[in-house]
């Protein structure tokens, strides 16, 4: 009896391997507790626009659409409201460096509407170097590991294969 349930427990740990999804050496798979927003000071002095809230998701995270042709702040930065009510620390920066958004873990973000104007103190201002960035050909900035998953279906090979995977090659014999 003892080994029929070990053979039934063995089968249920290879299906929820099957099933978990691929991930990367170094991936955060848990985020951290969100920083209470009560606890985040925001910096004396003038504010300048950072961009509007453009997603609100459950788990406590919105997304905030930079300004297009602004200057994309690093991660780290104490956003906030007009009237200075902190919204959390920027979490992570994507898109283009001219054009950022930003993933912001807040405990507010339920109550924000979408389009909200977002802030953030001239004086804590750190600023990606978009000339720098601009000069890494082929980056994606992935993370300090440059990791990423191998994807078999890369994008530039897709509708090169043949049936049985092949890369197909022209008339020359070189590859497409």
């Amino acid at each position: 009896m003892d080994g029929e349930i070990r053979d039934i427990l063995a089968g249920i740990v290879d299906v929820i391997a099957e099933d978990a999804p691929p991930r990367t050496a170094h991936e955060v798979v848990e985020l951290p507790p969100i920083e209470p927003v009560e606890t985040l000071v925001v910096a004396e002095g003038p504010l300048f626009h950072v961009g509007g809230v453009s997603t609100c998701l459950d788990d406590g995270q919105l997304v905030v659409r930079g300004l297009e042709n602004g200057k994309a702040l690093v991660e780290g930065i104490v956003l906030c409201l007009g009237d200075r009510s902190p919204l959390g620390r920027i979490w992570e920066v994507f898109g283009p460096v001219r054009h950022p958004h930003y993933v912001v873990r807040t405990s507010s973000a339920a109550s924000l509407d979408l389009g909200t104007l977002v802030f953030a103190p001239q004086t804590e201002a750190a600023f990606v170097d978009a000339e720098y960035v601009s000069k890494l050909r082929g980056t994606d900035a992935s993370n300090d590991h440059d990791e990423e998953l191998q994807d078999d279906t890369d994008d530039e090979t897709t509708g090169l294969l043949d049936e049985d995977g092949f890369l197909v090659e022209d008339d020359d014999h070189h590859e497409r």
